[in-house]
């Protein structure tokens, strides 16, 4: 599982850093097929790895978040506001 995370993690980032690199069919095809290989041997393995709790955390800040956000989307909203309404300090909101 921790291959397919890293390698889903670096197929991201080359996205958003590179988006034309994956727009070459053997760039794709090459990706997809290593997607599926880390896919099916974290599956045959059998073992389960339990999200970190800081991947929990963030993902209830982001969600808290987006639930402000579409609350006062008529409005500009402040940094304060924004780490008042998900209870995370500025540098957790920007790390998630």
């Amino acid at each position: 599982m921790k291959s397919l995370l890293t390698l889903h993690a670096g197929i991201a980032q080359l996205a958003k850093a590179a988006p034309g690199v994956l727009a070459h069919a053997e760039v794709a095809r090459s990706l997809e097929q290593a997607l599926i290989r880390a896919m099916i041997e974290s599956s045959c393995r059998g073992t389960f790895v339990e999200p970190r709790f800081t991947v929990r955390q963030h993902t209830a800040i982001m969600a808290r978040l987006e639930d402000f956000l579409a609350a006062h989307h008529d409005r500009p909203v402040y940094l304060a506001e924004i780490c008042a309404a998900t209870g995370a300090s500025e540098r957790t909101l920007r790390n998630c």
